[in-house]
């Protein structure tokens, strides 16, 4: 589904429980504070963007511009992967995300991933090794995008992020941000309902995808799932 609601529409529909005026100064703030709680809960597809894959550099442990882009709308990782494309089939490791990974001269395949955002640039926890080169090996994954925004000129033309569905609950976390805005006492009682509904809102929106995999917790032959683990990460492949 879409969204055909437009952010001033749902303004409208709680201004009035809170004697708010149709072009109030609060409600920017009250638009984006009701977005935000939305956005920052969960992996909400909406929230996802694909990170553009790069090669991994022999002696190479951090990566930026120019060589790398990073999205200008980056706040952090979701799933990151390292792919071996000189097989067949691709062999696709997930690469753990950590807050901040400390710099090393020591080279070997990475198993960490983190993003500093003061120099705007994704660092392993290794530097690649010599032997590596040209596209053998790449970073890709899925990234969280910071929430969008809107002002005074776009909140009456800017559709909401989120499908028509959730209109109800997105309605109910825009009382709780009017009451944030107005001091309302009732903020206490509003905030777990707003909860409630992005709760709800999670579990239509992730939930939904099928039954999840089962999978024996270890391997049906002794020691083949540490093969597999193993050898890429002494370039034994």
């Amino acid at each position: 589904m879409a969204s055909t609601y437009k952010y001033q529409d749902v303004f409208n529909l709680v201004r009035g429980q809170f004697s708010l005026a149709e072009e109030d100064i609060k409600a920017v703030a009250i638009c984006n504070m009701a977005n935000e709680r939305i956005w920052n809960y969960g992996p909400f597809r909406q929230t996802l963007g694909k990170l553009r894959p790069f090669c991994l550099v022999p002696y190479k442990q951090e990566y930026g511009a120019p060589q790398v882009a990073v999205p200008s709308d980056f706040a952090g990782f979701h799933l990151a992967y390292l792919t071996r494309t000189s097989v067949f089939p691709p062999q696709v490791y997930e690469l753990q995300v950590r807050k901040d990974v400390r710099k090393t001269h020591v080279c070997d395949f990475c198993s960490y991933i983190s993003y500093d955002p003061a120099s705007a640039t994704f660092r392993l926890d290794r530097p690649c090794p010599g032997n590596v080169g040209g596209h053998e090996w790449i970073i890709t994954g899925d990234y969280k995008k910071n929430p969008t925004k809107v002002t005074a000129a776009t909140m009456g033309t800017t559709l909401l992020p989120w499908d028509d569905r959730h209109l109800a609950g997105v309605t109910q976390v825009f009382r709780w941000a009017a009451a944030v805005a107005t001091g309302s006492p009732k903020v206490g009682e509003l905030i777990a309902m707003a909860d409630f509904e992005i709760e709800r809102m999670g579990r239509d929106e992730g939930f939904e995808l099928g039954d999840p995999t089962v999978a024996p917790s270890q391997a049906l032959v002794p020691g083949w799932g540490q093969q597999m683990a193993l050898y890429p990460l002494t370039g034994g492949w």
